[in-house]
C-alpha cells in the first residue's frame, strides 16, 4: 500500500497538475489521534532528500495542502530535528550522501521514536534487498522524474 504522485496537464493549458498521495501507517490509537488532532494544527512533515529538487517539489507540494514542512539534505540534519521533536512524519529517502536510510530508522527508533516513517526509493526492487521487505508497507517508489 504505497503512495502515489501523478502529474497531469491542466485542460486550460495553464501549466500542470501534480498529485501527492502519502500514507500514514498509523500504528496505535495515539498515532492516530495526533495525526488527526485539529488542536495541535497542522501536520508537520520532516522531507529527507539529498536532491534539491525533489527537496523542492515535495516542500511546495505538501505545504500548498495545508502541511507544515521542513526539509533536510543529509541524515545528520534530519536526526537532529527528530530529536527536536520538530515532525510529525518523515519522508525519507533511502539514498543519502552520509548513512543509509534504513540506519537513519533505526536511529530514530533506537532513540524511542515511534513516529511514522515513509521511505521513497528509486533503487530497484531487487537492490532493496530483505531490509526494505519489512517496510513494503511504508514504501513509495519514486515514479516521478524531473529535468
Amino acid at each position: 500500500m504505497g503512495g502515489s504522485i501523478a502529474a497531469a496537464n491542466r485542460t486550460d493549458r495553464t501549466g500542470a497538475v501534480f498529485t501527492i498521495r502519502l500514507p500514514v501507517p498509523v500504528t496505535s490509537k495515539l498515532q492516530a489521534e495526533a495525526i488527526h488532532d485539529a488542536t495541535r494544527g497542522p501536520l508537520r512533515i520532516l522531507v529527507v532528500d539529498d536532491e534539491p529538487a525533489i527537496l523542492r517539489f515535495l516542500h511546495a507540494s505538501l505545504e500548498s495542502q495545508g502541511y507544515i514542512v521542513a526539509t533536510a539534505a543529509d541524515a545528520h540534519t534530519a536526526l537532529d530535528m527528530v530529536r527536536r521533536h520538530t515532525a510529525d512524519l518523515v519522508v525519507l529517502d533511502l539514498g543519502l550522501p552520509d548513512m543509509d536510510g534504513l540506519d537513519v530508522v533505526r536511529q530514530i527508533r533506537d532513540g524511542g521514536e515511534n513516529l511514522p516513517i515513509i521511505i521513497l526509493s528509486s533503487r530497484e526492487k531487487k537492490r532493496q534487498g530483505q531490509s526494505v521487505r519489512s517496510w513494503r508497507r511504508r514504501l513509495c517508489h519514486k515514479t516521478f522524474r524531473y529535468r
